[in-house]
């Protein structure tokens, strides 16, 4: 099954199972079902830019080229290396003014 047919399968599932009598469902009902059954939405897509701080003044920006899931969780690569997402808001961010701010307050 590819991951369209399985996303298909859980859509088909929730509205078979969570709906109101008249037929009615939650779009937060919805993401709920579908992250309890395995769906990941990761913080960042190929393609978007992050910013990683690796001192008080140099913040450096970079390409996310792949994204992967497996054992050790939703990692993802660009031109520093792979990281784990949880990175994400500690020293890598999505915004480079999210990066400046937080520089700011460890100075």
């Amino acid at each position: 099954m590819t991951e369209k047919e399985y996303l298909i399968y859980l859509l088909r599932q929730v509205r078979e199972e969570k709906c109101d009598y008249a037929g009615n469902i939650g779009i937060g009902t919805i993401a709920d079902y579908l992250i309890a059954n395995g769906v990941i939405a990761p913080p960042v897509k190929v393609g978007d830019v992050v910013y990683h701080i690796f001192s008080a003044d140099n913040i450096k920006a970079s390409i996310v080229k792949r994204i992967q899931h497996g054992k050790y969780g939703t990692m993802f690569a660009d031109a520093h290396g792979v990281f784990d997402v949880l990175r994400i808001g500690k020293d890598i961010f999505l915004t480079k003014e999210a990066a400046d701010a937080y520089k700011n307050t460890r100075r």
